[in-house]
C-alpha cells in the first residue's frame, strides 16, 4: 500500500471471501455429508464399495465378505499436491449398521 491509498475495500473483500468459505465449510460439515471419491479409490484399492471425503478425512468402505471394513483416513494438507496420511484405522462393521448408497459421514461417528 502506498501513502494516500485506502484499502478498505480491499481488505472487507478479502474478509468477506474468508467468512463465506468457512460458511460453506461449516454448511457441509453440519450436513455431514463429504465428496463421493469412490471411483478414484477403486481405481487403486480391491475391494472398495464406497469412499466419501470431507476436508481431511476419508471414508473408505470395503467389502469383507459378511462385514464390512471402514477404514478412516485423516491427511494433513487436504487438497494439495503434498497430500500426507497422518493417521489411518480401521473398523470393522456388520453389513446391516452401514448403506453404502448413502452419505458415509452421516452414518459413521467413528
Amino acid at each position: 500500500m502506498f501513502a494516500g491509498e485506502d484499502d478498505s475495500g480491499r481488505v472487507a473483500r478479502v474478509l468477506g471471501e474468508a467468512l463465506n468459505g468457512d460458511a460453506h465449510h461449516q454448511a457441509i460439515v453440519a450436513t455431514e455429508q463429504g465428496k463421493d471419491v469412490t471411483e478414484w479409490y477403486r481405481k487403486r484399492y480391491r475391494g472398495v464399495v464406497a469412499a466419501e471425503r470431507l476436508g481431511g478425512e476419508v471414508l473408505l468402505l470395503f467389502d469383507e465378505g459378511e462385514s464390512y471394513g471402514m477404514n478412516r483416513l485423516t491427511l494433513a494438507f487436504p487438497g494439495t499436491d503434498r497430500e500426507v496420511l497422518v493417521r489411518s484405522w480401521v473398523d470393522h462393521v456388520p453389513k446391516s449398521r452401514i448403506d453404502p448408497t448413502r452419505p458415509l459421514f452421516g452414518q459413521w461417528a467413528g
